[in-house]
């Protein structure tokens, strides 16, 4: 079975794996739970592989940008396209909510990822802030 990428609520089954693998790469004692990431603002994609889960990553509406957190990919899927593919999935939802400014916070060159975040677009921040960020057409 391919990859799938779709839009998941936070507690759908292997999402709490995630988001504590999330945690632990980054040396936090505490995931964020299903509470903090199902508010109304908060859209999250999850990649699964034949139907398990083995990314995520939340796209939060801050009304006029989107700001994009808690990437992680399972260290068996990584460099496969899975944080790709759920790049645009995101990139394709916050299109849909009418946000054209996304934003990655504190991806200031220490976050594994933000090589792949500076392939798919997106530069520093004005005046030196800690993040990242793109303008979607």
């Amino acid at each position: 079975m391919p990859l799938s990428v779709d839009i998941e609520k936070p507690d759908a089954p292997g999402v709490a794996d995630l988001l504590a693998g999330w945690a632990a790469a980054r040396g936090d004692t505490a995931a964020p739970g299903a509470r903090a990431l199902g508010g109304p603002e908060t859209r999250l994609v999850v990649a699964r592989d034949d139907g398990i889960a083995v990314g995520c990553v939340a796209l939060v509406d801050c009304g006029t940008l989107g700001e994009i957190r808690h990437l992680f990919v399972m260290p068996a899927q990584r460099r496969g396209g899975v944080a790709r593919a759920m790049m645009a999935v995101l990139e394709s939802e916050a299109l849909q909510l009418d946000l054209r400014h996304l934003r990655i916070v504190d991806a200031s060159g220490r976050d594994p990822a933000s090589g792949l975040y500076r392939g798919l677009g997106y530069l520093p921040c004005a005046q030196g802030a800690p993040c990242l960020e793109k303008t979607l057409r």
